[in-house]
């Protein structure tokens, strides 16, 4: 059950798409016993990614727009992307947001809705719901251990 309107959803699914043709293909093709992918994102290119989600958190992000910063194709920027960082891309980025979003609520008497926003939620109820989903606690608990 996404929420198409997010911006996190659809990166998710397209994340999930590309996870699900990476596994049709290697199904039928046959992976060879032992075979390691090497490589990963140039550090260049890991520094500017991180760069360019740092200070664009707020904004919606697709996986099309990360794949176009590394000039390569969506399903080639997935993998590369998981073996550089250890996560997929949607998954870093909510992270990240979540990051973000403790920042503020700790620092911060923001109303949650402005920090729901501040972190590219589209509302605060889903914001509330992925925060309570990783944190074990939703944002108002959260901010009230801190005071």
């Amino acid at each position: 059950q996404l929420d198409w309107s997010e911006p996190g959803e659809r990166l998710l699914t397209s994340s999930l798409a590309h996870e699900m043709l990476s596994h049709a293909l290697l199904s039928q093709v046959g992976q060879r016993h032992g075979l390691r992918l090497k490589g990963g994102l140039a550090p260049h290119l890991r520094r500017h990614l991180v760069d360019y989600i740092e200070h664009r958190l707020a904004d919606p992000i697709s996986l099309g727009e990360l794949a176009a910063l590394c000039a390569l194709s969506e399903y080639h920027f997935a993998r590369m992307f998981r073996e550089s960082f250890g996560l997929p891309p949607h998954q870093y980025l909510l992270a990240r947001r979540m990051n973000h979003a403790q920042q503020l609520l700790r620092t911060g008497q923001q109303p949650l809705g402005s920090i729901a926003m501040a972190c590219g939620f589209a509302s605060a109820s889903h914001f509330n719901n992925r925060f309570r989903q990783t944190m074990g606690a939703t944002p108002g608990e959260y901010r009230l251990a801190f005071l």
